[in-house]
Protein backbone atom coordinates (compact mmCIF):
# COMPACT_ATOMS: atom_id res chain seq x y z
CA UNK A 1 0.00 0.00 0.00
CA UNK A 2 1.15 3.46 -0.53
CA UNK A 3 1.88 6.12 2.21
CA UNK A 4 -0.98 8.41 0.15
CA UNK A 5 -3.65 5.25 0.62
CA UNK A 6 -2.50 4.41 4.74
CA UNK A 7 -2.60 8.31 4.75
CA UNK A 8 -6.40 8.49 3.12
CA UNK A 9 -7.14 5.56 5.18
CA UNK A 10 -6.50 6.80 8.37
CA UNK A 11 -7.86 10.80 7.57
CA UNK A 12 -11.08 8.42 6.33
CA UNK A 13 -11.33 6.64 10.11
CA UNK A 14 -10.80 10.11 11.38
CA UNK A 15 -14.15 12.14 9.75
CA UNK A 16 -16.05 9.36 10.45
CA UNK A 17 -15.11 9.68 14.30
CA UNK A 18 -15.35 13.44 13.45
CA UNK A 19 -19.25 13.01 12.10
CA UNK A 20 -20.31 10.38 14.22
CA UNK A 21 -23.30 11.87 17.02
CA UNK A 22 -21.76 11.79 20.60
CA UNK A 23 -24.20 11.16 23.39
CA UNK A 24 -22.11 9.20 25.18
CA UNK A 25 -18.94 8.79 22.93
CA UNK A 26 -19.77 4.99 22.73
CA UNK A 27 -20.05 5.26 19.29
CA UNK A 28 -17.66 7.55 18.46
CA UNK A 29 -15.23 5.53 20.03
CA UNK A 30 -15.95 2.03 18.54
CA UNK A 31 -15.03 2.77 14.94
CA UNK A 32 -11.98 0.65 13.80
CA UNK A 33 -10.26 0.04 10.98
CA UNK A 34 -9.66 -3.47 10.01
CA UNK A 35 -7.38 -4.81 7.79
CA UNK A 36 -8.82 -7.40 4.46
CA UNK A 37 -7.77 -8.58 1.60
CA UNK A 38 -6.33 -5.75 -0.71
CA UNK A 39 -7.18 -2.54 2.14
CA UNK A 40 -8.99 -1.83 5.31
CA UNK A 41 -12.88 -1.55 5.88
CA UNK A 42 -13.59 1.19 8.94
CA UNK A 43 -16.09 -1.12 11.55
CA UNK A 44 -18.13 -0.64 14.39
CA UNK A 45 -19.24 -3.65 16.65
CA UNK A 46 -22.37 -0.65 17.90
CA UNK A 47 -25.50 -2.59 17.02
CA UNK A 48 -27.62 0.76 17.46
CA UNK A 49 -25.72 1.97 14.81
CA UNK A 50 -27.98 1.83 12.10
CA UNK A 51 -30.43 3.62 13.85
CA UNK A 52 -28.36 7.03 13.85
CA UNK A 53 -28.42 7.40 10.53
CA UNK A 54 -31.85 6.89 8.74
CA UNK A 55 -35.16 7.90 8.97
CA UNK A 56 -36.90 7.15 12.25
CA UNK A 57 -40.40 5.49 11.84
CA UNK A 58 -43.77 5.81 13.27
CA UNK A 59 -43.70 5.31 16.92
CA UNK A 60 -46.72 4.24 18.83
CA UNK A 61 -45.40 5.15 22.77
CA UNK A 62 -45.60 9.03 21.42
CA UNK A 63 -47.95 8.41 18.43
CA UNK A 64 -46.23 9.95 16.16
CA UNK A 65 -43.11 9.58 13.65
CA UNK A 66 -39.84 11.55 15.86
CA UNK A 67 -37.79 13.00 13.80
CA UNK A 68 -33.86 11.81 13.59
CA UNK A 69 -31.78 14.66 14.47
CA UNK A 70 -28.40 12.53 13.05
CA UNK A 71 -30.34 11.32 9.67
CA UNK A 72 -27.54 10.93 7.32
CA UNK A 73 -24.78 12.01 9.23
CA UNK A 74 -22.90 8.57 7.72
CA UNK A 75 -23.81 9.16 4.39
CA UNK A 76 -22.64 13.14 4.46
CA UNK A 77 -19.78 11.92 5.83
CA UNK A 78 -19.08 8.60 3.22
CA UNK A 79 -19.80 11.61 0.71
CA UNK A 80 -16.79 14.10 2.56
CA UNK A 81 -14.40 10.77 2.09
CA UNK A 82 -14.98 10.46 -1.82
CA UNK A 83 -14.87 14.82 -2.16
CA UNK A 84 -11.64 14.48 -0.52
CA UNK A 85 -10.30 11.46 -2.00
CA UNK A 86 -11.09 12.86 -5.90
CA UNK A 87 -9.25 15.91 -5.04
CA UNK A 88 -6.18 14.17 -3.72
CA UNK A 89 -6.16 11.64 -6.72
CA UNK A 90 -7.48 14.41 -9.31
CA UNK A 91 -10.84 12.39 -9.94
CA UNK A 92 -14.62 13.23 -10.41
CA UNK A 93 -17.37 11.91 -8.69
CA UNK A 94 -20.05 10.86 -10.47
CA UNK A 95 -23.30 9.89 -7.95
CA UNK A 96 -25.98 7.69 -9.66
CA UNK A 97 -29.25 7.17 -7.40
Amino acid sequence: MTDLFNQSVLEALEIIKAQSPVRTGELKASFELVEIENGYMIRTTIPYMEYTNEPWEYNSKWGKTLINPNQYWYDRAVALIAEILAMKLGGVIDVIY
